[in-house]
């Protein structure tokens, strides 16, 4: 049982390549619901991988996995949500990060929904430049920005900046 523990990995819990061990050693220690020290291990391993997913997820993402208890219903839900969308559902992230508004956002917020974006489109192959994705923060800040704006248009003809450098 100890070498089927340390052999155990972190990828065979994600997606489900490695068996569970059993929950129990023994019809003794399953009358008494004490479970395996392997099932015991199992669990701990797996927490800690749901925990490493959430934590590389940013708010919006993490929502749609919010409540799953296993870190391979997790990865199966964020699987889900990017597999092979259509066309027209790129095309909406798109046109959603195209028209996107600071409106009532700090720049925090406005700057994470941006990324947002980004990120659902780099996860379905369609990245967007740094270029493209400063301009469309740039023409989506607040009219308090103008000046702030002009300035950064005229820069950009300049010289390409990227976007994380930009954030900071």
């Amino acid at each position: 049982m100890d070498g089927y523990v340390c052999n155990y990995g972190l990828i065979g819990i994600v997606d489900g390549s490695e068996p569970s061990p059993p929950q129990f050693s023994s019809d003794e220690h399953k009358a008494q619901g004490t479970r395996s020290s392997a099932n015991v291990i199992l669990q701990y391993k797996d927490q800690t991988v749901l925990g490493w997913i959430i934590s590389s997820l940013s708010a919006t993402v993490v929502s749609t996995i919010y409540g799953l208890e296993t870190s391979r219903l997790a990865w199966q839900a964020h699987g889900a949500r990017f597999v092979a969308p259509s066309t027209s559902q790129i095309s909406l992230i798109k046109r959603k990060l195209q028209s996107l508004q600071q409106g009532s956002m700090s720049c925090q917020q406005f700057l994470d929904e941006v990324k947002s974006f980004a990120d659902e489109l780099s996860a379905v192959g369609k990245p967007v430049d740094d270029s493209n994705l400063l301009l469309y923060v740039l023409n989506g800040l607040n009219s308090t920005f103008h000046s702030f704006v002009t300035i950064n248009m005229l820069l950009a003809k300049e010289k390409s900046m990227l976007f994380s450098d930009f954030h900071a």
